[in-house]
């Protein structure tokens, strides 16, 4: 059984994120991606300290889509260098997991 991933994505609007989130469902990248609308993210950027307001997305997947989605991200993000961190998911609601594993793509 396809082990499964959060991946979370950091992006400069909710527009850009609605968007990005609608192709990576429509791919069957992901199964679903949940958005949240506004958060701060305080870094280091080319040596000076920087904050900005930003979306997260939230998308379930499968794990061996891991390296697609990635490249996918990167070739329709507007970031230079877009976040896309992914965590395993080690338990849960089976029905869910059951869902995840039917809506993205198999390899």
């Amino acid at each position: 059984m396809a082990a499964l991933v959060a991946v979370w994505i950091t992006i400069n609007s909710l527009e850009v994120a609605q968007s990005l989130a609608q192709k990576l469902v429509t791919a069957r990248l992901v199964a679903c991606v949940n958005i949240l609308p506004q958060i701060q993210s305080i870094y280091m950027w080319e040596g000076a300290l920087q904050q900005d307001s930003e979306v997260m997305l939230m998308a379930k997947t499968r794990q061996d889509l891991l390296p697609q989605l990635t490249t996918f991200v990167k070739e329709n993000h507007p970031y230079q260098v877009p976040e896309v961190i992914a965590t395993a998911l080690i338990g849960g609601n089976e029905a869910y997991f059951r869902f995840v594993r039917e809506n993205t793509n198999e390899l």
